[in-house]
């Protein structure tokens, strides 16, 4: 079971790469270069909350798998 849940908002999505270049693993894009999470079940799962975090327009928003509590962007 993965740990994470991913959403993409693909309307935010600027399609800068970010996703696909540091988890090709479970990312992958589409005609439009956005990302579609093609493998949620990554070994490094700090990699895709880091995504999330650096993420330059905020568009990917991270889940908890279990319980599924949204992890990030955080609720101010």
């Amino acid at each position: 079971m993965p740990k994470y849940h991913i959403v993409i908002d693909r309307d935010a999505c600027v399609a800068d790469g970010l996703c696909s270049d540091k988890a090709p693993d479970v990312f992958v894009t589409d005609d439009e270069d956005k990302p579609i999470v093609a493998n949620p079940n990554t070994k490094w799962p700090e990699n895709i909350l880091w995504i999330a975090k650096n993420c330059p327009v905020e568009a990917v928003s991270i889940f908890d798998a279990e319980t599924g509590e949204k992890v990030w962007p955080r609720e101010e």
